[in-house]
């Protein structure tokens, strides 16, 4: 599900296609360290709740 961005300016809206548009392979993540143990890693901490109908889209995917 996609935010409305209408509400950024319009110089953060285009910077942010842009890099929707670039290709996953030109992106750099070499200064992101991999997490290897996720056992004490928790759910639905960043999300927000959703009506009914969202969250049934969303688990059928």
């Amino acid at each position: 599900m996609k935010k409305d961005s209408s509400n950024l300016p319009p110089d953060i809206q285009a910077h942010i296609l842009e890099l929707a548009e670039k290709p996953e392979d030109e992106t750099n993540t070499d200064d992101i360290p991999e997490v290897l143990d996720w056992s004490s890693a928790k759910r639905g901490v960043f999300v927000n709740r959703m009506t009914d109908e969202e969250t049934t889209f969303m688990t059928e995917q």
